[in-house]
């Protein structure tokens, strides 16, 4: 009889067999699911996992492109910039000892060089041989450079040539001149190849060396090339070395196109930069005992030479200084000394002295480090006791002041108040007894002062005086000679501060303007190709002799001014020949006007060719023009 089981049991048992079937089916994958959910989940985990990669990862991404680098460029400027913030002394600690020594080495190379310049320029200039050399240049003819170089030059390889032996072709060669001509490569391979025919034909070792003029030329042989180098100088047997490790090292690297040559030289273009460390040069020893004497001899000159032109200076300075000092009055000096780098001067010092600061200001030293110590007096000389005086009195610009034995004489013009008030004021003044007042007018009274000066000034009826305020004012029309006489006495006359003459006019020169447009309105003229006057001109000749002796009355009055005869010419002749005519025509017009008994003494004739045309030379006429004589009067 069967077994029934409830409803319940059943469905459990279903659920179980089902499980089992899922779990057999999906089991794996729902656990790898689940570490992998894992993994991502746990950032420990995945922070392992992306660092294995990571290096590999970046790597493949710069290959690429540099997109990852610009994306951690502000992360790295971050990064940097707070380290140097936070950790600054031990970057510190850590660049010092590095940039220490780089910075003393280099100041030590910077100071070395400076005095193996100094020193050069002191053997290039002022030591015996370097004198010697400047003679030397001097009567060459040639650049100290040079000279210099010839001296002291032991050798310098200036050409290296690759060279085929079986054909002679030239494979490469190198020049230590750029602009070294091939031709010359050519030229030195015919040559080898003529001397090793020749010394193979007569059994001989191969030549080795040979001389071309002021040239040595090296040869090292090779089983299939050799090498040539051209020397200036003699050569140190290191060279013959080095060539030869250059030629071994050529033949090994160019074996194969050795073997195979055919004519093509390019094949051995990347020889260039083995040949070139052939190219060396050596210069002769300096020597070494003398050159720490001329670096020390050099620098204590200059130095010296410093210290000396400065000090020479500022003492010239100074001297003049206490000269104008010591000529000045009022200024009494008692003591002055220089200690240290600071002078001092004592002394005496009137109140109306000048101020020996402004003195100072005119020499080129500095005013801090001069002290100046015044003790107050008063000095008698005449002009500060006239300025003494000016001031205590308070006087006008009409008054002038002399002093003289402690009398103090007034003169010029003032208003009678002030007259009144300066008797009482001046025996007050130290180094006045009494005031003379005899030639001090009163300025009311301006008309009885313009008398006194006609009377001396002595005008002609043409002019006109007038005096106001301390000012004359001359008006009209004078000669030049009174005009300038006038001049020098208003300067000495008491009570005129000022003269106005713009409204005079000076007769002579006004004549000789008249003259002047004359005179330079005349043009004498020439026939063609020479200095021969075209006739009916004579009347002009008579007519310029008549106004140049007018002219020469008028410069002998007011001293100044002198007359040009110009030639001129067309421009049909060279410049040569046509300053030549010109010249001959202006002297030939010169003559002319001695002939009539005209005095010379203020002309001169000169000739400018062709350079100063009357006329643009378009016509014959103004061709015609142009072959003249003109003048030109001058003042000077």
């Amino acid at each position: 009889m069967a077994t029934e089981f409830p409803p319940q049991t059943i469905q459990e048992s279903n659920t179980r067999e089902l499980d089992e079937l899922r779990d057999l089916l999906l089991g794996p994958e729902k656990r790898d699911l689940h570490h992998i959910k894992k993994r991502l989940d746990d950032p420990t985990l995945r922070a392992l996992e992306i660092s294995r990669v990571l290096p590999e990862a970046i790597s493949h991404r710069l290959t690429r492109d540099k997109k990852l680098s610009k994306a951690l460029q502000p992360v790295i400027d971050e990064s940097v910039d707070s380290y140097l913030r936070t950790h600054s002394q031990a970057i510190t600690d850590a660049i010092v000892p590095v940039m220490g020594e780089s910075l003393k080495t280099a100041l030590y190379i910077k100071v070395r060089n400076k005095l193996e310049s100094i020193n050069d320029f002191f053997v290039r200039n002022f030591s015996p041989k370097g004198i010697r050399w400047r003679m030397e240049s001097i009567r060459s003819k040639k650049s100290m450079d040079e000279i210099i170089h010839f001296h002291t030059l032991r050798y310098r390889v200036e050409q290296v040539f690759i060279i085929h032996r079986d054909s002679g072709t030239v494979l490469q060669h190198v020049s230590e001149f750029k602009d070294e001509a091939i031709e010359e490569a050519s030229m030195f391979s015919e040559t080898l190849k003529a001397i090793q025919a020749s010394a193979s034909h007569e059994n001989d070792p191969a030549v080795n060396s040979l001389q071309l003029g002021n040239h040595t030329v090296w040869v090292e042989q090779g089983n299939r090339l050799m090498l040539a180098g051209v020397i200036r100088g003699t050569p140190s047997y290191e060279i013959r070395q080095v060539f030869k490790k250059t030629l071994t090292k050529i033949e090994n690297d160019f074996r194969e196109e050795i073997n195979t040559f055919d004519g093509d030289a390019s094949l051995f273009h990347s020889c260039e930069d083995q040949l070139k460390s052939c190219l060396k040069v050596e210069y002769g020893k300096k020597d070494s005992n003398l050159k720490p004497l001329w670096v020390v001899t050099a620098c204590l000159l200059f130095l010296l030479s410093i210290w000396g032109y400065f000090t020479i200076r500022e003492n010239i300075l100074w001297n003049r200084f206490i000269y104008r000092l010591n000529s000045a009055h009022g200024i009494v000096i008692t003591k002055h000394e220089k200690i240290g780098n600071r002078y001092y001067i004592n002394g005496l010092k009137d109140p109306m002295a000048i101020n020996p600061s402004e003195l100072l200001a005119e020499i080129d030293i500095d005013p801090k480090r001069v002290t100046l110590e015044w003790e107050p007096y008063f000095a008698l000389h005449p002009d500060i006791v006239s300025q003494r005086a000016r001031k205590i009195l308070e006087a006008p610009e009409t008054v002038s002041f002399r002093s003289q034995d402690g009398v103090l004489y007034a003169s010029g013009l003032a208003p009678e108040s002030w007259i009144k008030a300066a008797q009482k004021k001046a025996s007050a003044i130290p180094g006045i007894i009494r005031l003379e007042e005899d030639n001090l007018f009163d300025l009311n009274a301006s008309e009885l002062f313009l008398a006194r000066v006609s009377v001396q000034l002595e005008p002609p009826q043409t002019v006109f005086l007038n005096f106001n305020d301390g000012t004359l004012t001359v008006t009209g029309s004078a000669p030049h000679q009174w005009i300038k006489k006038m001049k020098q006495k208003v300067h000495t006359m008491p009570g005129i501060v000022r003269v106005n003459d713009t409204n005079l006019v000076d007769i002579d020169v006004s004549e000789l303007a008249m003259i002047k447009e004359r005179i330079e309105s005349h043009v004498f003229l020439f026939r063609i190709g020479g200095a021969t006057p075209v006739p009916n001109q004579e009347k002009m000749i008579e007519t310029l002799s008549g106004e140049i002796a007018q002219l020469n009355e008028i410069i002998s009055k007011i001293g100044r001014g002198h007359v040009e005869i110009v030639g001129h010419t067309d421009n049909t002749g060279s410049e040569r020949a046509n300053l030549k005519v010109s010249q001959n025509r202006a002297e030939t017009v010169l003559t002319l006007l001695r002939e009539k008994g005209t005095n010379t003494r203020y002309l001169t004739a000169i000739g400018v060719g062709d350079k100063e045309p009357l006329r643009k030379s378009r016509s014959s006429l103004d061709r015609e023009m142009n072959r003249s004589v003109t003048f030109r009067v001058l003042f000077h």
